[in-house]
């Protein structure tokens, strides 16, 4: 996350929530600025190389997230069946 947002690593105190809108946030903005470049008729641009990698890695931690918190719920269900 940190080589992604040019910032320092998380701390401890920040959920993975915050984290995760951290990335997906900064994915938004590039995306903006990525779009404003199309509008301009930019072609191979830093922004569109920088866009890529981080929605890339954005949309993987949002998978993960998911299944994570689909299986927390299945297994929470199946300790109330038992």
């Amino acid at each position: 996350v940190d080589v992604l947002q040019n910032t320092a690593a998380p701390t401890e105190t920040q959920s993975i929530k915050e984290v995760l809108r951290t990335v997906n946030e900064k994915a938004s903005i590039l995306l903006e600025q990525r779009q404003a470049e199309l509008q301009k008729g930019l072609g191979e641009t830093e922004i569109k190389a920088r866009l890529i990698r981080v929605k890339s890695v954005a949309d993987q931690l949002n998978f993960i997230y998911n299944v994570t918190c689909d299986i927390n719920k299945t297994a929470a269900a199946l300790v109330n069946v038992i």
